[in-house]
C-alpha cells in the first residue's frame, strides 16, 4: 500500500512538474529521432562534423551563460517570486537585466572569437573543415540566451515558454531543415547551409521566447528602476557556473575531444553511441526535476522517514526502466545503432562501454540532488569538479591511445567515478541512500 510520500510524489508527475517532465520526454524523443534521421541523410563525414560542432556549441553555451540560469531562479524566488514589491521588484529587475547582458556579451564575444579562429585556420590551410565551425558559431548567442530565458520563465511559472522553444520546437524544425538541405543543396555546402539555417531559426525562436517570458514577469518588476546586488549575483553565479561547466564535461565534451583527435566518420559513430547510451539515464534526469523540491521540503521540515520513502520510490522509478534500456543496449547493440543507418553497428563496443557508466549513474539515483538540497553543495561541487578534471585528462590520453573505444572508457569511467563518489558522500554525511540499494535499507541511520 502506498504511503503519503508515495502518493504525493506520484501526484507531482501529474501536476506542473509532470508537465515539465512531459516536455522533457518529448524533447528526448525528438532529439533522438533527429539525431538518427540526420545520420541517415548526411554523409558519414558531415554527420561527424555536425556532432563535433553542435557538441562544442552546447558546451560553450554553458560556459557563456556564466551560471546565470540557476542564479536567476534562486534570486527571483528570493526577490518575491510572482508578487514582488518595493526594493524586491527593483532587485528582480536588476537581476534579470544583469544576467541577460552578461550572457549576451559573453556569448557574442565567444562566437566572434570562434568564428575568427576557425576562419583563420581555414585560410591558412591548417583545418579544411574549419568553416563549419564558423557557421556553427552563429548558433551560440541564441543557444545561450534561450537557457537564461528558460530560467526566467520557470521562475514565473511559464513552463512551456521556458522549455519548448529550443528543446521541442527548434529540434523539431531541424528535421525538415536537414531533409530539405540534403535534397536541394550540393553535398559540399549541405552542412554549412544547415548550420546557418539552424542558427537563424533558433535566433527567431529566442526572440519570440524573450517576448513571451517578458510578458510573464510581473509588471511591478519592469516598473521599478533596476537595483543591483552585484556581489551576491557574482557569488551565486560563480558557484553554480563552476558546477554547471564541470557537469557539461560529461554531457558534451567527450564528442568535442573526439572531434579533435578522430576522423569525422568515427566521431559520428561515437556520437550515435553516446546518444543511445544517454537514454539509459534519461528517467533519472527527468525525475530530478520533481524530486528536488520534495527533498528540500521534507529534509528541512524534519520529515526524514517520509523523505527516505520518497527516495526509495524515486530509485525504483529511475532504475527499472534504466535497467531495461541497458539490457537492450548490451544484448542488441547493432540493432539499436542500426536506427542511425548502415555501418553504425561498428560502434557497438563503444555503446556497451558507455551503457555501463550510464547504468551506474541511474543506480546511484538522485544523489546529486540530495546533496544540493541538504546543504552539502560544496561537497557536491568538489566531487564534480575533481571528477571532471580527471575525466578530461583521461579522455585526451585514452583517445590518442585507443581511439573511440578509449574515449568511451574515459567517459563511462568518469561518469561512474563521479556518481559513486557522490554516493559515498551522501552515505557518510546524510541519513539518506538515494541509490537502488536504498530500497533494502531501513531506518534513517547514516552509514559510517
Amino acid at each position: 500500500m502506498k504511503g503519503p510520500a508515495d502518493l504525493h510524489l506520484l501526484t507531482r508527475f501529474a501536476g506542473r512538474a509532470g508537465y515539465a517532465l512531459g516536455l522533457r520526454v518529448l524533447w528526448a524523443l525528438i532529439s533522438f529521432a533527429g539525431a538518427a534521421l540526420l545520420a541517415r541523410w548526411f554523409s558519414a563525414g558531415d554527420y561527424g562534423r555536425y556532432a563535433a560542432v553542435t557538441s562544442l556549441i552546447t558546451f560553450l553555451s554553458v560556459v557563456c551563460a556564466l551560471g546565470a540560469p540557476n542564479a536567476l531562479v534562486r534570486m527571483l524566488a528570493e526577490f518575491g517570486g510572482d508578487h514582488p514589491t518595493g526594493d524586491k521588484a527593483a532587485l528582480a529587475h536588476g537581476a534579470l537585466r544583469a544576467t541577460h547582458i552578461a550572457a549576451l556579451v559573453a556569448s557574442v564575444g565567444a562566437a566572434l572569437a570562434l568564428a575568427a579562429g576557425a576562419a583563420a585556420l581555414h585560410f591558412m590551410h591548417l583545418a579544411p573543415d574549419a568553416m563549419v565551425y564558423v557557421a556553427g558559431a552563429a548558433m551560440l548567442p541564441a543557444f545561450t540566451l534561450t537557457d537564461v530565458e528558460a530560467a526566467a520563465g520557470r521562475s514565473y511559472g511559464r513552463v512551456f515558454s521556458a522549455l519548448a522553444p529550443k528543446d521541442v520546437i527548434w529540434r523539431l524544425l531541424l528535421i525538415p531543415l536537414a531533409w530539405g538541405v540534403t535534397r536541394l543543396m550540393p553535398p559540399q555546402t549541405q552542412l554549412t547551409a544547415f548550420l546557418l539555417l539552424a542558427a537563424l531559426s533558433l535566433t527567431v525562436l529566442a526572440v519570440v521566447q524573450a517576448w513571451t517570458v517578458r510578458r510573464a514577469v510581473p509588471p511591478a518588476v519592469w516598473e521599478a528602476p533596476p537595483l543591483y546586488r552585484f556581489r551576491d549575483l557574482v557569488r551565486i553565479s560563480t558557484s553554480t557556473w563552476v558546477t554547471q561547466v564541470a557537469s557539461a564535461v560529461f554531457r558534451s565534451l567527450d564528442v568535442v575531444i573526439a572531434g579533435l583527435f578522430l576522423p569525422p566518420r568515427q566521431v559520428g559513430l561515437y556520437f550515435a553511441a553516446s546518444r543511445v547510451a544517454a537514454l539509459i539515464s534519461f528517467v533519472l534526469v527527468s525525475t530530478n526535476l520533481i524530486v528536488g523540491p520534495e527533498v528540500a521540503k521534507l529534509h528541512h521540515s524534519g520529515a526524514h522517514a517520509q523523505l527516505i520513502r520518497t527516495l526509495k520510490l524515486a530509485s525504483m522509478i529511475v532504475f527499472l526502466p534504466s535497467l531495461l534500456a541497458f539490457v537492450a543496449c548490451v544484448v542488441f547493440p547493432e540493432r539499436v545503432l542500426g536506427l542511425f543507418g548502415q555501418g553504425f553497428g561498428d560502434a557497438r563496443v563503444e555503446l556497451i562501454v558507455l551503457a555501463v557508466g550510464q547504468l551506474i549513474n541511474a543506480a546511484t539515483g538522485c544523489v546529486g540532488i540530495v546533496l544540493m538540497m541538504t546543504g552539502l553543495e560544496r561537497k557536491n561541487a568538489e566531487v564534480l569538479v575533481t571528477s571532471s578534471v580527471i575525466t578530461v585528462v583521461a579522455m585526451v590520453v585514452l583517445t590518442r591511445a585507443f581511439g573511440p573505444v578509449g574515449i568511451a572508457v574515459a567517459t563511462s569511467g568518469g561518469l561512474a567515478l563521479w556518481n559513486l563518489r557522490l554516493w559515498f558522500v551522501a552515505r557518510r554525511h546524510t541519513a539518506y541512500d538515494p541509490s537502488i540499494l536504498g530500497i533494502f535499507r531501513s531506518g534513517a541511520t547514516p552509514a559510517v
